[in-house]
C-alpha cells in the first residue's frame, strides 16, 4: 500500500514526514508541486488539469491512497472522488463543521483558497462572525524555512480586539506555526486544523482505531 501526498509546498512535506514516522509500514510517495506554491490555480478546471498531470501515475491503483491538500482539496477533491470511485482519496475538506460554541472565528487561509466556491459555502454555514487573514506571506516564508514567530505575532496582533473563540487553519503549511498561534491566543481558543482533519480522514480509510499519534 502506498500513501501518495500531493501538495504545493512545505505543508505537504510536513505531512509526509509525519506519516512516515507514524505509519512506517506504508510507503510514502511525495508529489510536491513546488511551482504552484507561487502560482495559484485560477479555477476548478485548471486545478483539475494540473492535478491529473501530477497524479496520473497513481490514479486507479488500488494499492495507493492519495492525500491532496490546499488548492485541490477546495476545488477538485469531490470531482476526483466522483470520477474515480475505485480510487481512495483523502484530504482536508471545508465541508466539515467545527465543534465549538464560539461565536467569533478567525480564518487563516490564502487568496486562492478564498476564491473557491467550497470556501464561501463553508464560511456561510459557520453561522458566526468571522474575520479573515490571507497568510500568503507566511506560506512563502515557511517554504523558505524562515523563522516565523515575530511575523505571525505581528499579524495576529491585528485581531486581538476581535477576540476569536475559534481559529481555522485553512492551509496545510500552517501546521508548522500552530504552536505559535496557540501561544498567542492561549489554551481556551479552539483551533480547527485542516492538517489534523486530513490525518483523521486517513485513519478512517486505513481503519486505524485511536488515530495516528497526537499531532
Amino acid at each position: 500500500m502506498h500513501i501518495v501526498v500531493f501538495d504545493s509546498g512545505f505543508g505537504g512535506e510536513l505531512f509526509a514526514d509525519y506519516i512516515e514516522k507514524e505509519v512506517p509500514i506504508f510507503e510514502t510517495i511525495r508529489v510536491i508541486d513546488w511551482q504552484q506554491s507561487q502560482q495559484p490555480y485560477q479555477n476548478s478546471k485548471t486545478a483539475r488539469a494540473r492535478t491529473l498531470e501530477k497524479l496520473r501515475p497513481y490514479i486507479n491503483h488500488s494499492e495507493a491512497i492519495i492525500i491532496a491538500n490546499q488548492f485541490v482539496s477546495t476545488t477538485s477533491l469531490a470531482y476526483f472522488r466522483k470520477k474515480y470511485p475505485s480510487q481512495k482519496f483523502s484530504g482536508f475538506s471545508f465541508g466539515q463543521k467545527p465543534r465549538t460554541t464560539a461565536s467569533r472565528a478567525l480564518i487563516l487561509t490564502t487568496k486562492p483558497v478564498r476564491k473557491t466556491l467550497a470556501y464561501h459555502k463553508f464560511v456561510y454555514h459557520l453561522r458566526m462572525k468571522t474575520q479573515e487573514f490571507d497568510c500568503d506571506e507566511w506560506i512563502d516564508l515557511i517554504n523558505q524555512g524562515e523563522y516565523m514567530e515575530k511575523t505571525v505575532a505581528r499579524d495576529l496582533a491585528k485581531f486581538r480586539k476581535f477576540k476569536p473563540g475559534l481559529i481555522i487553519l485553512g492551509d496545510s503549511h500552517l501546521a508548522d506555526v500552530k504552536p505559535i498561534i496557540r501561544e498567542f491566543f492561549g489554551p481556551t481558543v479552539a483551533i480547527m486544523d485542516g492538517y489534523k482533519t486530513a490525518l483523521k480522514d486517513l485513519c478512517h480509510i486505513l481503519g486505524l482505531r485511536g488515530g495516528i499519534g497526537k499531532k
